[in-house]
């Protein structure tokens, strides 16, 4: 009984989520691509996803572009 209902409510909360793929091969075999797609449709972006999207993009590693330099620069 238990299960279910952690199945309901956290089925209920990805359908506004969406999963960034990365390069990883392990992400790229069949089974991987084929459970994404049943869990996340077309909420899939990245490598491989439905949106295509820069792996380094600002907007997605904001840290990239702004924390690390920053340590760099005081450490």
């Amino acid at each position: 009984m238990a299960a279910a209902i952690f199945i309901r409510e956290v089925s209920s909360m990805l359908r506004n989520v969406w999963f960034q793929h990365d390069g990883a091969a392990a992400h790229k075999t069949s089974s991987v691509k084929q459970y994404l797609v049943e869990e996340f449709g077309e909420q899939i972006s990245g490598c491989g996803g439905f949106q295509a999207r820069p792996p380094l993009s600002p907007d997605l590693t904001p840290i990239d572009f702004f924390l690390w330099g920053y340590l760099k620069q005081q450490v």
